[in-house]
């Protein structure tokens, strides 16, 4: 049994891309995580973490089902969903299939000179999560002091890596900050929720 927590905890995620009005999907958001166990050797903030709920709006309204050879079935409570028009759900907080691990400076057995194995730690992304959308988020979230060429026992390397996906650089804190293509900064997730017509009920903290 650990004697400390294990839970997940989540941060907020999006994506936004500029000159894309024609575009007919809506830039992505969500959130991505790690065990309690990775915010704390990296001391991500307390501050940083998503504890509220995300609602997305959907579009509701009654759908008719239709045959592959063009028979309508009539409304019925099984052939239709029943959903009155532009309906809120909440985005469910779901651990990511994409999975960034990241090589730490810690070694597993120090007191043997032989066995140079570190310790990983990692991070569960959502699958729309692109590779610059990752290393602005890791960037953004991880303080500047925790990343290191060559780290100490506290301290990580600066890229993470991909299962089948190869190695990528974690975005500077600066770069990250400024960047606003991406992000995990809760203010700016709730004006692009809000803007979509959702809502972000924040939670207790």
């Amino acid at each position: 049994m650990a004697n400390q927590p294990l839970i997940r905890v989540w941060f907020p995620l999006f994506r936004k891309t500029d000159g894309d009005a024609a575009r007919v999907k809506d830039d992505p958001y969500g959130v991505f995580s790690c065990r309690q166990s990775t915010q704390r050797f990296l001391d991500i903030p307390d501050s940083a973490v998503f504890t509220g709920d995300i609602y997305k709006t959907a579009k509701g309204g009654s759908r008719v089902f239709t045959l592959a050879d063009g028979t309508v079935l009539s409304q019925s409570t099984e052939n239709t969903d029943a959903k009155s028009a532009d309906y809120q759900y909440v985005v469910r907080k779901r651990v990511g299939q994409r999975n960034v691990v990241i090589k730490t400076g810690k070694r597993i057995y120090p007191s043997d000179p032989k066995k140079t194995q570190t310790y990983t730690i990692s991070f569960a992304f959502p699958t729309w999560a692109d590779i610059n959308t990752i290393s602005d988020a890791l960037g953004e979230i991880i303080p500047e002091g925790k990343i290191d060429k060559t780290p100490g026992s506290t301290e990580i390397y600066p890229y993470f890596t991909i299962k089948n996906g190869g190695s990528y650089g974690i975005t500077s804190k600066s770069v990250a900050t400024a960047d606003t293509s991406a992000g995990t900064g809760q203010a700016q997730i709730e004006q692009l929720v809000q803007a979509q017509g959702g809502k972000v009920k924040k939670g207790a903290g």
